[in-house]
């Protein structure tokens, strides 16, 4: 099942507080960016991972669920398990994303 996680802390969300919260759930981090305009289209997760927006604007596009997609901003966190189809449509100022998986 995918899940939204939207950004609730007081302070704006950088890449070092998201990447902190993810490995300290034994997540391993890699980080990296869009550009304007980019699309994909959708195909299933290889792993169960946490997708997080650093900046700019995504829209994640969830084909098989009850919500066909969900708009993602700074600090917001969507975790999409393996096989789950998803897609990409990126916002008009690009986005840098910062993805957490399972360590192994």
């Amino acid at each position: 099942m995918v899940k939204i996680t939207k950004w609730l802390v007081g302070d704006k969300p950088t890449e070092d507080k998201i990447q902190s919260i993810l490995e300290s759930e034994g997540l391993k981090t890699k980080s990296w960016s869009e550009e304007a305009g980019t699309m994909k289209d959708p195909e299933p997760a290889g792993e169960d991972l946490s997708l997080c927006v650093i900046e700019g604007m995504a829209r994640i596009t969830l084909p098989d669920s009850a919500d066909d997609y969900h708009d993602l901003m700074a600090g917001d966190r969507l975790d999409i398990p393996a096989g789950a189809n998803h897609g990409l449509m990126v916002g008009p100022a690009g986005v840098k994303f910062i993805e957490g998986t399972k360590w192994g």
